[in-house]
């Protein structure tokens, strides 16, 4: 019975494809009475555990030459190490030798090399400040050097602003004065155009009535050199025409003067 629930228990944790004589469980060549100990395992599985313990085996070999090779490096370092102390010794008592050899008694090397850093860091601390000094005098030179040349920059900067303003003044004042000039100039030409034309207008008028008055000469000494004519004929008893057929010489035309022309006694 106790086989028989076994069984049943094993078996529904397997698939049902297997079958009852697929599995096999020998010991010694046979198969137990007894089968409570018994594991059903698929066979595949099996191969794949006897596989993979082959293969545990093969690395437990590998660690254990791994194993070796690290105890014979261990003991070549333990052997090295010794050695090392040996020549350490040796170099220490040479040391002493020339300690004593140099100073007459053992000196420490390390309170040495200590004091002799100090020292060092002292006299670069002094370096330190002294060029720290020195930078900020120079500092302090170049601010009033700048400070000097910023005012001078300055002072040059408003006068020659203070002489581009009078320009300017100057300028405006200058373009005002030829503004006027020019106003005034515009004002005389026109003057002077319109005096022009009356002294134009003047000596054409005058050349107007010069030549009337040359007229009026011309034709008053014909008259009289007609009078005398006819005086002469009356004086002989020649014969004379009517006053109205009396012809006078013909006169030579004249300039129609511009303007109206008045004359002056």
């Amino acid at each position: 019975t106790e086989v028989l629930e076994l069984f049943l228990f094993v078996f529904s944790f397997l698939p049902l494809s297997p079958c009852v004589f697929q599995i096999e469980y020998v010991v010694n060549g046979s198969v137990p009475s007894d089968l409570n100990e018994a594991l059903v395992l698929d066979k595949s599985e099996l191969d794949r555990l006897k596989g993979r313990i082959q293969q545990l085996q093969g690395e437990k070999l590998h660690q254990k030459d791994l194993h070796r090779q690290a105890r014979q490096q261990h003991t070549k370092l333990i052997h090295d190490r010794r050695n090392m102390a040996a020549t350490i010794q040796t170099l220490d008592q040479q040391c002493n030798e020339l300690m004593r050899t140099k100073f007459g008694r053992l000196v420490d090397l390390e309170a040495l090399q200590m004091l002799s850093g100090n020292r060092r860091l002292e006299e670069l601390k002094q370096e330190k400040l002294l060029k720290e000094a020195a930078y900020a005098k120079e500092i302090r030179q170049w601010d009033v050097c700048l400070s000097a040349k910023v005012e001078e920059a300055r002072q040059a900067v408003m006068e020659v602003t203070t002489c581009n303003t009078e320009h300017l003044r100057s300028a405006t004042s200058l373009n005002e004065q030829k503004k006027e000039l020019q106003l005034k100039l515009s004002t005389s030409q026109k003057k002077m155009g319109r005096q022009q034309f009356q002294d134009y207008r003047r000596h054409t008028d005058q050349e107007a009535i010069q030549n009337l008055q040359d007229l009026v000469i011309k034709q008053s000494q014909q008259a009289e050199a007609l009078r005398r004519e006819i005086h002469l004929l009356s004086c002989k008893g020649g014969h004379m025409l009517p006053p109205d057929q009396t012809r006078l010489p013909p006169l030579s035309p004249l300039r129609t003067p511009i303007g109206s022309i008045n004359t002056g006694k």
